[in-house]
């Protein structure tokens, strides 16, 4: 299905009510939504639809994705909206890896690195601010796993970092595992109760939890926001 270079002025309605529509490409290069066009997103996989194009560029999948996102907004599909928008943020990235991979030695150096770190931190977390329930599962993920490192460091290396306390030696309990996880959480959430503090190597690791937590509670926020305000 070619649209490339085309005005779409009224409906293009491929949703039909009694037959499925199949469709191996759509191409919408260069469109120009000015009316609607109504597909589904799920039942047309439109997904594959674009990146089954073989001549055009990821600039180009790109554009078409954000095409549609703009067309599924309109059409009041946020769902399909959502996903849209996703892959035209994946395509861009991996359009501006390209390009970078073409340009001087430093940007060459640096592509693969900038790229994965961004695919991590946007992508993998929350979807671009699109899913804020995998926000949280992250958030529980990193106080999980901050947790072993604060509780295996004192517990077998508490020479080089460890948790000290304030509290008196009978209601000091952080060789618990569970006190770790304790430990991690108000950090994460930059609580600080004072009954726990980190020594050593620890240190720079205790900071480095509380920037995550601030960034992903944050991240959190956009994305519920977002959400609700659909």
């Amino acid at each position: 299905m070619n649209l490339s270079n085309s005005i779409i002025r009224d409906i293009v309605d491929v949703q039909p009510e009694r037959d499925k529509v199949h469709i191996r490409e759509l191409n919408l290069t260069d469109t120009r939504i000015l009316g609607r066009l109504f597909i589904n997103w799920r039942e047309n996989h439109v997904d594959q639809l674009i990146y089954n194009q073989k001549k055009t560029t990821y600039f180009q999948k790109a554009e078409q994705f954000r095409i549609l996102k703009e067309n599924f907004r309109v059409n009041g599909q946020y769902e399909d909206e959502d996903l849209a928008y996703i892959e035209f943020k994946r395509c861009e990235a991996i359009a501006n890896l390209n390009k970078e991979k073409e340009g001087s030695l430093t940007e060459k150096i640096y592509a693969y690195p900038k790229y994965y770190f961004q695919k991590y931190v946007f992508d993998y977390v929350g979807r671009y601010a699109t899913e804020p329930t995998l926000v949280l599962v992250n958030a529980l993920v990193a106080v999980f796993l901050f947790g072993l490192i604060y509780y295996f460091t004192t517990v077998y290396f508490g020479d080089s970092g460890s948790i000290r306390t304030t509290l008196p030696d009978d209601l000091n309990h952080f060789q618990e595992f569970w006190n770790s996880i304790y430990y991690s959480a108000i950090t994460f959430f930059t609580i600080g109760y004072g009954d726990y503090f980190p020594n050593g190597c620890l240190k720079p690791i205790a900071a480095f939890e509380g920037f995550s937590g601030v960034f992903l509670m944050s991240y959190f926020t956009v994305a519920f926001v977002r959400r609700i305000l659909r």
